[in-house]
């Protein structure tokens, strides 16, 4: 389904929270936040937006951020700048809760809290403090707990700014978005049971395919991991702009050249927990 008659379809039907869940490397969710830009200048959307995204970190006292916030940052999606200057309150969702990792400093501290979350490290013997954060990340991000923590914050937060004047859009990996199962029984009840079918709608976002004569795609099947699978998603789709700005920092805006590169999807990977 087209993304935005599905949006336009939910909030008519009075639903508070919309959960986008993004593939990580794709700049499908970044047209997406373009797409709501476009309904609220059309009128579209006659209630307040918040949005939530879990590509950034939750600042101090949970503010929401200003483009001199986003400034200090080593990349910026021109998405988010956007969502600003047009008076959508943006917020990080990642914490020290979801993310457990992000303040530590020391090999030391990291090993500890690998084991702290009952993560297995074996015998591994680290390079250098980088080569054992990547591995804290690589162990964390295919762990349960990883899913149950970051489902667990991202939604109160969201609850906290949830009421009848409010729309609350929230960008987040697919995976947080859908409940888990093992043998059946269910391990996690994911974002959208936690805030409840009621209140909140879900949907994967991705692209048009480029050969239009394939069935659109109805559903999204997260990959199995190996404490469970999920329950598929609900899936929308945005036409591919032909041309993007990359993700840049704010001195660089007028960088008009997109680039789908290794160098590229690197640089979105540092921003994401899910390594």
């Amino acid at each position: 389904m087209e993304f935005e008659d599905w949006f336009l379809e939910q909030i008519n039907n009075g639903k508070k929270c919309i959960l986008i869940g993004e593939n990580h490397y794709s700049y499908a969710s970044e047209d997406c936040l373009d797409c709501i830009l476009k309904l609220q200048k059309q009128g579209k959307i006659n209630k307040k937006i918040v949005f939530f995204d879990e590509n950034l970190s939750a600042l101090d006292n949970l503010e929401s951020y200003t483009v001199e916030h986003l400034s200090k940052l080593n990349t910026v999606e021109p998405s988010l700048i956007a969502l600003i200057r047009n008076n959508v309150e943006v917020y990080g969702l990642e914490d020290n809760v979801s993310n457990p990792f992000i303040n530590l400093k020391s090999m030391k501290k990291v090993t500890a809290r690998i084991k702290d979350l009952g993560l297995q490290i074996g015998n591994r013997i680290f390079n250098d403090f980088d080569h054992c954060l990547y591995w804290a990340y690589h162990l964390y991000g295919k762990s349960l707990v990883r899913v149950q923590r970051g489902n667990e914050g991202f939604c109160n937060q969201i609850l906290h700014k949830m009421d009848e004047d409010t729309i609350v859009i929230a960008r987040v990996g697919a995976k947080h978005i859908p409940t888990v199962r093992k043998d059946g029984v269910v391990i996690e009840e994911g974002m959208l049971q936690r805030l409840g079918k009621d209140m909140a709608s879900a949907c994967f976002i991705t692209h048009f395919p480029k050969n239009r004569t394939y069935s659109e795609q109805k559903t999204y099947q997260p990959e199995s991991d190996t404490f469970g699978s999920y329950d598929s998603i609900e899936c929308c789709m945005v036409q591919k702009k032909m041309i993007h700005q990359p993700d840049l920092t704010l001195w660089a805006e007028q960088k008009k050249e997109r680039k789908d590169t290794n160098d590229y999807k690197d640089t979105k990977k540092h921003r994401c927990t899910i390594m």
